[in-house]
């Protein structure tokens, strides 16, 4: 949010009322905030992001739009997010007032896809300010973080942003990247799917044993609109199911890849180093649909 010259606003009133604060006078910031960084570890991100409290983590999945050779499998992207504790109060160099959370996900230079395809993606850790779902989402489900135990002082400290960073650390997530599968650009359910369930084990999500194998079926599906423009009140959207197409992984993460017991794979698990990861007839004809019968269909 800019700041306006010359004009003012009030600090919020301390805790348990008292005198209203003073006005505080904003200017104009030297820079805009930076809202968004690519992960390749964690003091990419600033101390004051990551020290901040998660209320919610979410998956979600973002309609990119219908597969134009086989539109019977939508184009979709998966994501997670974390929602803060608190709303950020005041701008800052790297978060404007308002700032809600941070979404993490995998993302492509469309621009140079066939020469991007054969480096590792970016990890994008980007920050937002919108209230609830991406205006784009298709389906979305909040997984339960793990409560954590109380410490000396007898209060809940909580998850920060820092404890769910640290598990893309751990595990080598970093580099990874898109894969192509039947000429069509697979990997994010992959990945999101490979960092819900390092997170479970890290016993920073709490999916529970019984149901986990249910809960990881989620990832077998894509997601399109119903086959009008508008979607009514109530109408739920369509869903597919498809398989999920692999991730290109560096050599240590792609030891500790789990083929998680739910999730249905498709072709042969491939790494980055010493060779082109993709062949190039493949990364020359791929579709950026993204689509097809046989694969997840996900950016």
């Amino acid at each position: 949010m800019a700041a306006i010259v010359g004009k003012k606003r009030s600090a919020s009133p301390p805790e348990g009322g008292g005198p209203p604060a003073k006005e505080v006078a904003l200017g104009p910031p030297a820079e805009p905030p930076q809202r968004n960084w690519d992960f390749t570890k964690i003091e990419d991100i600033p101390q004051s992001i990551r020290a901040k409290k998660v209320a919610k983590f979410s998956v979600e999945v973002v309609y990119k739009g219908e597969n134009p050779t086989n539109n019977e499998h939508p184009t979709n992207h998966t994501i997670t997010r974390l929602t803060f504790q608190h709303k950020q109060e005041h701008d800052t160099a790297y978060m404007v007032a308002g700032t809600a959370g941070l979404t993490i996900d995998l993302q492509v230079d469309l621009t140079d896809l066939a020469g991007h395809l054969r480096n590792a993606a970016d990890v994008q850790v980007k920050t937002f300010t919108y209230d609830g779902v991406h205006k784009r989402a298709v389906y979305a489900y909040d997984v339960p973080i793990k409560p954590t135990r109380k410490g000396r002082g007898g209060r809940n400290s909580g998850k920060t942003v820092k404890d769910f960073l640290e598990v893309l650390l751990t595990n080598n997530f970093v580099p990874c990247g898109f894969n192509i599968e039947d000429y069509h650009i697979v990997g994010c359910k992959d990945f999101t799917s490979q960092y819900v369930y390092r997170l479970n084990e890290a016993k920073i999500l709490d999916i529970p044993a019984a149901t986990a194998q249910d809960f990881y079926d989620r990832f077998n599906y894509n997601h399109t609109l119903p086959y009008h423009d508008e979607r009514k009140e109530g109408e739920d959207y369509v869903r597919f199911k498809v398989n999920v197409g692999r991730a290109v992984w560096n050599p240590i993460s792609d030891e500790k890849h789990v083929d998680i017991p739910g999730i249905v794979y498709v072709g042969r698990p491939k790494r980055y180093g010493g060779k082109d990861v993709q062949s190039d007839d493949q990364s020359s004809k791929v579709s950026t649909s993204e689509t097809s019968a046989g694969s997840s269909g996900s950016l």
